[in-house]
């Protein structure tokens, strides 16, 4: 009998051992996926979590209402399209609804004219960004939020959301203020295609852009813009760049 209870207690021992093992990878995994950093084309990217950067950490109350992806074509350059397209997750609560962008991913669609072909070669084709390394950076910031702005006015035109209000609608990026950029040289059947991928190259700091939307007293759209760095940087960390080249070092960009 003492023999039956030891052996039972060894057996209820091991099951809460793997229970609590099993809990702890699922708090695990939930933390490594809170989103910190936007990023470039294939989506080959790292996310770096970054305390008290999100969504939910800022506001109380939130409700999740769901998760879509937003897709578009942009011509940032002349008359050469660009594929784009953001994740977001949708929270509501009693004062509004809150738009939190994650992921940003963009290509480019070819054929193309030679024009547009060169403008790509001159700033993306090589791992010596230099100048362009700011060019990159609002480049990609440029498309992010055209995106974003198109999509979140149509959204209160068909809300028919005026100013005043206080029901509130507004976007929100969360980005790592230090980031290293990778390089890549992909084949594709149009060509040369050069993938750009922004990761952060520490595990802290955060920064917030955030956008609010209404329509005046004339139907028009009022789009108002707030920066706000919320933490710097402090551990930094190695950069894997998958097979890819770095291009400079990691750098200190803050909300840009």
């Amino acid at each position: 009998m003492k023999k039956f209870i030891l052996i039972l207690i060894v057996f209820i021992g091991i099951i809460l051992f793997f229970q609590c093992q099993k809990k702890d990878a699922v708090l695990q995994d939930s933390h490594q996926t809170n989103p910190v950093v936007e990023t470039r084309s294939t989506g080959n990217y790292s996310k770096v979590v970054a305390p008290d950067c999100g969504l939910i950490d800022f506001f109380p109350n939130l409700s999740y209402h769901s998760s879509i992806t937003i897709y578009d074509t942009l011509y940032p350059y002349q008359n050469c399209p660009f594929a784009v397209e953001i994740d977001v997750i949708i929270y509501i609560n009693s004062t509004g609804r809150y738009f939190d962008y994650g992921e940003f991913r963009w290509k480019p669609l070819r054929p193309w004219d030679p024009a547009c072909e060169q403008w790509y070669q001159d700033n993306f084709s090589s791992t010596y960004i230099g100048d362009n390394r700011t060019f990159y950076y609002e480049f990609v910031d440029d498309l992010r939020w055209e995106l974003i702005d198109n999509y979140m006015v149509d959204y209160i035109y068909d809300l028919n959301l005026p100013c005043g209000e206080s029901f509130r609608v507004a976007a929100y990026v969360y980005k790592s203020p230090c980031t290293q950029l990778c390089h890549k040289t992909i084949q594709t059947k149009d060509g040369l295609d050069f993938v750009i991928t922004e990761k952060p190259c520490a595990d802290d700091g955060c920064c917030l852009e955030w956008v609010d939307y209404c329509l005046n007293g004339a139907g028009q759209p009022i789009i108002s813009r707030w920066i706000q760095p919320i933490s710097s940087c402090s551990n930094y960390i190695i950069v894997d760049c998958e097979g890819g080249n770095t291009v400079g070092g990691c750098i200190e960009k803050g909300c840009l």
